[in-house]
């Protein structure tokens, strides 16, 4: 089933962000597959404290993965850490423009 998954990184600085995202890009390039495999989007947004993820999943497992082998480790490498994390399953999504036209 796709879920949802929200959490904080606080006390972190969006170049930390941007940092995070390009070492999770390289890591899944120098595996040879894509670094967020199973994720339809995630989107970064700062707020007063650090900044916030929203991303959709298609299972929670893949995201477990990823956080565990590739974001998790890319949060550490910087400092920081995902707290807060909740996950909620969907059941209903629209991405417009996905499916054509």
């Amino acid at each position: 089933m796709a879920v949802i998954v929200e959490f904080e990184v606080p006390e972190a600085t969006l170049e930390q962000a941007y940092a995070v995202e390009a070492l999770t890009r390289a890591r899944g390039e120098a595996a040879g597959r894509p670094p967020y495999v199973g994720c339809m989007f995630f989107a970064t947004m700062p707020t007063e404290t650090g900044f916030r993820c929203t991303s959709a999943w298609r299972t929670e497992s893949d995201f477990r993965a990823v956080m565990e082998t590739m974001l998790g480790p890319d949060l550490s490498s910087v400092g920081r850490a995902a707290v807060g994390i909740t996950v909620s399953p969907v059941v209903s999504m629209a991405i417009p423009g996905a499916h054509g036209p």
